[in-house]
């Protein structure tokens, strides 16, 4: 009788329980409960809306750049076809590595504060475009050296902010992955929205104002990017000195 129940304990413990099993069925409730988070509630994550509005701007410049480049120095600078797309490969290699350095400078030098980051290579896209401008009349060598700067400096906000920065956001709001999901297609939205209008607004600026005026406007979207970073940036910092002010304290 022993050998039977200790046999029957042993089936039952290691035997795969199903759906219509009492102690599955609590099994799978208590893994499976997830706390649900509403729209409301992750639009009202503190600094979501200025990320946002940020990440327009530097789509918006990053799209304008990649698409209208080629029909500029083509249009505007008489290059050959064949020579305007060799030219802007170097916006696009450029792109490669700004990514990365965004990276690499975020956690090594900001010790992980993107958003500063991302706020610093907003004002050098400013002033890249603006050397740009400049460099496009000096000839082939400048051209293609201001485009690589270019797009090494657009292609780093762009990395920070259509990915960690939702992250950020959320764990700092203490819903975490819950709201991950929705809060990174909320910034991402806002950043396709940018890549849909720079497409009437470059034609329209360039076309009625000349393209000096189109570099000035971008140079001033970047600009309007930075400050819209500046909110987030400032609570970092309040945090980073409330956490050490607690850690003298202690």
């Amino acid at each position: 009788m022993t050998n039977l129940s200790h046999t029957h304990r042993y089936t039952r413990a290691h035997t795969p329980r199903t759906l219509n099993d009492p102690l599955s069925k609590n099994t799978h409730t208590h893994s499976g409960k997830q706390k649900s988070v509403r729209m409301i509630d992750v639009i009202m994550i503190p600094h979501l809306l200025t990320v946002s509005g940020a990440y327009f701007f530097v789509k918006l410049i990053r799209y304008t750049l990649l698409f209208w480049l080629p029909y500029f120095l083509i249009k505007q600078l008489n290059y050959e076809p064949s020579l305007a797309g060799f030219c802007s490969m170097f916006y696009d290699f450029g792109g490669i590595f700004g990514a990365v350095a965004t990276g690499y400078v975020s956690d090594k030098v900001f010790h992980g504060r993107r958003l500063s980051a991302a706020a610093l290579m907003c004002l050098a896209t400013g002033c890249s475009i603006l050397a740009f401008a400049w460099a496009s009349h000096g000839g082939l060598v400048l051209t293609c050296t201001a485009m690589f700067f270019v797009g090494f400096s657009v292609a780093g906000p762009d990395s920070v902010l259509g990915a960690a920065a939702a992250q950020d956001l959320c764990e700092r709001s203490g819903h975490g992955l819950a709201a991950l999901s929705v809060a990174a297609g909320v910034v991402n939205g806002m950043g396709s929205i940018g890549a849909v209008v720079q497409g009437y607004l470059t034609a329209y600026v360039s076309e009625h104002f000349g393209w000096d005026t189109l570099f000035g406007a971008l140079c001033l979207m970047s600009v309007l990017a930075t400050m819209l970073l500046f909110p987030p940036l400032m609570a970092d910092a309040h945090r980073q000195r409330r956490a050490r002010n607690q850690s003298v304290d202690v």
